[in-house]
């Protein structure tokens, strides 16, 4: 009896600090968009501006237009991660304000014909900002690891026209304190969801492919102890255009419902073309931003790519500025992919 009673004692006072620290009130919190776009993968498609809508037989084409899948011809594995980052300003800016802290793998897909499954990291970073509560600064801190996974479906809709989608899903964990004031606190939450991604390709001629894609059409996150998150949505049209075994040039066009912090604002045109120094060779440069006479809103990037039969392997520089600041030259080196099975 006495042992059942301290058992009991025992499970009141862990729930009353539970209580303490996982509060009812806790909920109204809500993580911005920084924590739901991830990275753009894939250095073939960085080293030339990233206009990479139009592209097909790609394995990253679940990103960047699912219908790529539907006249892919052999399996395909493919993998995207930065090998390097740096930053002028803070070097904890990296890990605090970029979607995966600077390093780390992007993406990764196994691809198919009209098929294929991918993983992709949206975020791994934390943010730290000031808040004022009852007239006093408190330090307020969310940190969260959110991944994505998805399978894509693609078909020919006729000679001229392919379909796309992807089915995500979603899981990830975040967490939040607060430090100084009258109220402390600190939440731990799970959260999962859900979301739907569209592509179309329309071959203008031969060569000559024109692409449209919508990412988180439309995209859920629900949270234990957080606000339930309306993923923000990003939309893009464009060209690729194929100069025989000379040259490609690409062309697209960015905009979306997302907050402008997160991708250095909307209405964005990327620009990129690729030249085939050899069968073996490729030599990529590209320019993308939404104003190209501002140099804090524009990005710069270039590469080179190998490709022998079907394997290929690519890297790429890019090099643009944080949040509209001179403070805030990024430096990001890639390398990605691609190996047939």
């Amino acid at each position: 009896m006495r042992r059942n009673i301290k058992i009991k004692r025992i499970l009141i006072i862990f729930a009353v600090i539970s209580g303490m620290v996982l509060r009812p009130e806790c909920r109204g919190l809500s993580l911005n968009d920084a924590f739901f776009i991830g990275e753009e993968p894939d250095s073939a498609a960085i080293g030339r501006g990233l206009a990479f809508t139009g592209v097909i037989e790609n394995p990253s084409a679940p990103y960047w237009n699912p219908a790529g899948l539907a006249t892919l011809k052999i399996n395909k594995i493919g993998i995207s991660a930065n090998i390097f980052a740096r930053t002028d300003s803070d070097e904890e800016l990296l890990k605090q304000s970029y979607p995966l802290g600077g390093r780390q793998i992007n993406f990764l897909s196994i691809c198919g014909p009209e098929v294929g499954i991918f993983w992709r990291p949206l975020s791994s970073r934390s943010e730290n900002t000031e808040v004022i509560e009852n007239g006093a600064a408190v330090n307020q801190h969310i940190e969260a690891k959110i991944n994505e996974t998805g399978i894509t479906i693609a078909v020919t809709q006729s000679d001229r026209t392919d379909f796309g989608m992807n089915i995500n899903f979603l899981n990830g964990m975040a967490a939040y304190s607060i430090k100084g004031g009258s109220t402390p606190d600190a939440v731990i939450s799970d959260g999962y969801g859900w979301g739907l991604d569209w592509g179309l390709i329309y071959k203008i001629t031969a060569g000559i492919n024109a692409g449209f894609s919508a990412i988180n059409l439309p995209a859920k996150m629900y949270w234990e102890n957080f606000d339930n998150k309306t993923l923000p949505s990003l939309y893009r049209a464009g060209f690729d255009m194929r100069l025989g075994q000379l040259m490609s040039l690409g062309l697209d066009y960015e905009n979306g419902f997302y907050d402008e912090a997160v991708r250095g604002g909307r209405d964005v045109l990327h620009m990129g073309i690729e030249h085939y120094l050899s069968r073996s060779f490729i030599l990529r440069c590209g320019i993308f931003g939404n104003g190209f006479d501002d140099k804090y809103r524009t990005a710069y990037t270039g590469g080179i790519g190998y490709v022998k039969e079907n394997f290929r392997l690519d890297i790429a520089y890019k090099n643009y500025y944080y949040a509209d600041t001179d403070a805030g030259l990024v430096n990001r080196i890639s390398i990605s992919g691609e190996l047939p099975f």
